[in-house]
Order: structure tokens, then sequence, then C-alpha cells
């Protein structure tokens, strides 16, 4: 496969270093999971889940380990665009409980979005490289079309293929949402191009537009067919223009999905197919970038948009679901929703040969709001100004400016030797290793409009905990659980703040967080307006004799949205 000869030539360019010549660094691709948690990938310790392509990876560069992002899909990725908390941009809700539980993230009835004034990634790149940009794949971040809330409007990305709400809120997704929301619809650009969406087809149709727009960077001409409905690449990008790919699958969040060739192949079920499914993509995608020679001037990022749903239902409060249909945040606490390590931390790589030496470990604490400005370091780029962004660059801490281990058996060795007083005199005394900055002076865990936590260095405080879905208001903490994450990252043994010096570490980190909530200036929320007037919907006439065919068929969701319903033969194709 070719992945291993890209894994060969990644190794030897991190062994030749910057000093080789290397070409500039243009492109940024950043692939997304969707409800993967840190026990998901073999890379990352999964005993049982097959992702041959995604280990690799991880062996061609960085491997992140305390990768934080948001505990919900709409924040997460509206805070990686705009490299932004969501309480600024208005991604959160003011209701309080139980209403809270509903207003989470963004629905087919929601009038409001991620705001057309937020600085994202591809309006940043735009005026800083001329950078072309796409994103394949679930947005999320809202879909209304009149409102100006999709990708290519809000968003500022040139091009858009995917669906722009979670593939649970509609047909074929878990009751009530197979009601209450029409058919989910799949879009290119504004246009609806399908509804219901083909799951079983998704991610293949997703891959072939993700290699079109890579090809055409590379050549000017798409030699991939164009996904099955789709006319060719519009807009496409320049040949030699600098791109910026987003790639975000519905891989591996519920309802389960994958394509016939991948159906009953994991030894992990279901969940298993669809993220080795995932893995297969991601494959198809390094080794189209290396062929055209395009990888050596691209920074790849792997990422998941929040942790692992462990007991997955449909969302709702008092539902409950189906463990074996979840995913693993390993020994981490907690899940999707909440605000423990295990709803918040996500397996994370990222690669950019001769950039970012192979086979590293990053245990420095970084968030899913770096991205732009650590691109932006790499590339030599300006950030953009007259806004305040609460992500840092952590790009000296994957390049090799801070090694925290050895990279080769050979340097191991000669360090244990030192260490264990075998090894030649000239070697010397053995030395402490020098102290790694952080990236951040802080981490602040938001949900909705309320810090529940925060973290500096090793310790993390909980003013707030509360599980990441049903009908449990938040518990208060006073004085709040303070947990050292160098012993105890599982979050299981809150430390005795009556003693120092944990007395000490818990009146600085409230000062802190204080601080925070005072100066942070909070967006207009988006989550509270909602009409079914702007659901996304094909809109043919309403057909009764259809209608009546889906009732009998016990489908009352399509025959009460029929006028959604606009390539029937997908509705009795739900998925696996």
């Amino acid at each position: 496969m070719r992945v291993t000869a890209l894994l060969a030539a990644a190794l030897a360019a991190s062994l030749a270093g910057r000093a080789a010549g290397l070409e500039p660094l243009r492109n940024l691709v950043v692939i997304l999971g969707d409800d993967i948690g840190v026990g998901d990938f073999g890379a990352f310790g999964s005993p049982n889940t097959q992702t041959p392509a995604i280990n690799r990876l991880a062996e061609m560069g960085a491997k992140l380990t305390q990768f934080h992002t948001q505990p919900l899909c709409s924040p997460s990725r509206a805070s990686m665009l705009t490299a932004r908390l969501p309480i600024r941009s208005g991604v959160y809700t003011n209701e309080s409980f139980p209403l809270d539980e509903i207003f989470r993230v963004f629905m087919p009835v929601s009038v409001g979005c991620l705001p057309n004034s937020e600085v994202t990634i591809p309006k940043w790149l735009r005026n800083a490289s001329h950078a072309y940009s796409a994103l394949v794949g679930k947005y999320h971040c809202g879909s209304n079309v009149k409102g100006g809330c999709t990708p290519t409007q809000a968003g500022g990305f040139d091009y858009y293929f995917g669906l722009l709400n979670s593939h649970e809120e509609g047909f074929p997704g878990p009751f009530p949402e197979s009601i209450v929301f029409p058919p989910m619809s799949l879009h290119e650009n504004v246009r609806i191009v399908e509804q219901p969406t083909d799951l079983l087809t998704l991610t293949p149709r997703y891959t072939q537009r993700a290699l079109q727009i890579i090809e055409t960077v590379a050549t000017g001409n798409a030699t991939t067919p164009n996904p099955a409905g789709l006319g060719p690449l519009s807009p496409a990008p320049l040949r030699g223009q600098p791109f910026t790919l987003f790639v975000h699958y519905e891989e591996s969040h519920v309802p389960l999905f994958a394509a016939p060739g991948y159906q009953n192949t994991s030894t992990r079920g279901a969940y298993g197919d669809m993220t080795a499914q995932m893995d297969g993509s991601v494959a198809i995608i390094m080794e189209a970038l290396e062929r055209h020679g395009l990888l050596n001037s691209t920074m790849v990022l792997l990422s998941s948009d929040n942790g692992a749903w462990i007991d997955p239902s449909s969302g709702l409060p008092g539902a409950r679901g189906t463990a074996q249909d979840g995913g693993s945040n390993g020994p981490l606490r907690g899940g999707k929703g909440s605000t423990w390590q295990g709803g918040m931390v996500n397996p994370a790589i990222v690669v950019s040969p001769g950039r970012v030496p192979a086979g590293q470990v990053v245990s420095t604490p970084t968030t899913i709001m770096d991205v732009m400005p650590t691109f932006a370091e790499a590339a030599g780029l300006r950030l953009p100004g007259g806004v305040t962004l609460d992500g840092r660059s952590f790009w000296a801490h994957v390049n090799g400016t801070y090694l925290e281990s050895p990279l080769s058996m050979n340097d191991v060795a000669t360090q244990a030797r030192q260490r264990l007083g075998l090894g030649p005199a000239e070697l010397g005394q053995p030395q402490a290793p020098p102290p790694i900055p952080q990236v951040h002076e802080a981490i602040y865990f938001w949900r909705a409009d309320k810090l529940y936590a925060i973290r500096q260095g090793d310790y993390k405080a909980h003013f707030f905990t509360r599980p990441g879905f049903g009908l449990e208001p938040a518990t208060p903490h006073d004085p709040p659980l303070l947990f050292d994450l160098r012993w105890d990252y599982g979050e299981s043994r809150p430390l005795n703040t009556t003693l120092e010096p944990y007395a000490t570490v818990l009146a600085n980190l409230e000062a802190t967080a204080a601080n925070h909530r005072a100066t942070v200036t909070r967006g207009v929320s988006q989550y509270e307006d909602v009409s079914f007037d702007v659901v996304p919907c094909c809109g043919k006439p309403f057909n009764e004799t259809e209608a009546l065919m889906f009732l009998e068929r016990g489908m009352p969701g399509l025959a009460l949205w029929d006028a959604c319903v606009c390539n029937p033969e997908n509705a009795f194709r739900p998925g696996a």
C-alpha cells in the first residue's frame, strides 16, 4: 500500500530536517471525526478497532495526547474555525435546566448560526494567502440558507459538499428526530442535491470530492469520477493555488452506517466498521497528497469534535441508548456532552514531513482552537487583527523545538546509558530535562453559558459537574473539586483542598477563573430562535399517495415531511 511508502518518506524527511530546503508551507488539511474518543484509534490504544492508516499517520508526525475540544459538535466546530471560545461567538444557550438540554447544538429548525461577523479560517486565509477553501462533510454551525448560515455563506468557504446538521436529526435518525425533523438533506454549496441522504454511499462520495480538489490543485484537472448525483467540482481551485481542505466525517456518530464493503469487517462491531471506513478514506486522501507532490507543502491535522458518546441515544432528555453503538474514552471519566476529560479530550495527530519530526508524543495540553494560530506560525502568516483569539500556537511543541522524548532507538539508548551510568565518560553526567513551556496559561471548560471547570498546568478544578446527557441538573461544588491530572488523569480522586499546597493551588485557579468570567465578552446566543420555516427542504409538491405509502411502511416522519422527500429510493436505505 502507498501509505507504507508514505510513512517511510515522512521518516526520511524528519531525519533530513529543515535544512534540506523545504517547499513553503502553503496548504492546510483538517480531518475531523465525529464522537471519536481517545480509545477508538489503534495508535491511541484501542485493542480492537482497526485503523491502520491513522496508526501510520501517528508514526509520521506528532501524536497529541492532551488535545482539548468542546463537549459537543457545534461549539467545537465553531471554536476550531474561529480560534475562539464558543461563548464569544454566541454558540451556546442562555436557557436554564431543563431546556438547556434541548438547545445544545444547531438543529434543522435553528434560525441562528455561527455569525457572519466571525473571522473563520477560510476567510482569514483568503486574505492572508489567497487560498482556496473547501469543506467536505458535516458542518453543524447553522443550516438556515435564507439567513446566510451555510459554509459558503457565514463560514467563508469557497466550496461545500456535505450535511449541514447531524445525520441523526431527521430520517434515518432515531425517534423522535425522524418525525420532528425532515429527512436529512445532502447539500452542495447552498443547493440540496439529495433528500434523504443515502448514507451507504456518503463516505465514498466525500472521498471522491476530496480527491478531485487535490487533483485539480496539483494538475488543473480532476481525474476521479464525479460523486453520484453531482456534476463537476464548482467552483474549483486554480492549479497550484494554496488550498485549505476540511474533511469532516460522520464517523462514528450514531446512527451507525457503513458501505457494504466495510460491513461486518471489524471485531469492534458496527462501530468498528464505521471507524474503519473513515480510516480507509483517510488512507486514500493521504496517498493522493503524497502522489501529487503536495504533502511536503501541507500541514495535516486529524482529530475529532468531542469525546466519545459512550451511551448514545437520540440526544434528547431521558433517552437511553446502546453502549455497543458508542465509542471509548479509554481511561478518561465521562463522555460527550460533559466537561470531564472524557468529554473534551480527543486523539489528535499533526503531520508535516520535514517540519514535524516523526514519532513524537506531545503531552503538553493543546486545544482545537489552536489550529489557526499554529498554522499561522508554521506558514509565516499574520493572524487576523481586531479580534480576540483564545487559540495559541503549539508549533514549537511539534516542530522539534521542544522534544518531550528521544525519537530514535539510538537516542533512547544513549540517554539510558547516561542515566544508568553505563556509558563512556564523554557522555557526562545525566541532566534533568529542561522544562517545556505550556501552550495555554489556562484551559477553560465551558458548557452552554457557564464555566464548569478550569485547568492550569496539571491541576483541574470543577465548579460544576453534570452528566453529558440526561435529566440531571448541574451539581455545584463549593469548594470546587480539584484533581492532579499528572497521576489521576481519570479524575477519580479529588484532592483535599484544606491542605497545602492544594489550598493555594485551588485559590489560584479560582482567581484565574473569576478574572476570565469577568472579562470574557459574550456573543448573542444563537440557539434559542427556532422556526420550521427554515428547515432544509427540497420543496416538491406534497404527494398524498406517496405519504400514505411511507405511513404503511412504518415511516411516519417521511409521511409528515413528504414535501421534503425528493429521492424516495434513498428512504429505504437508512444504513448498515
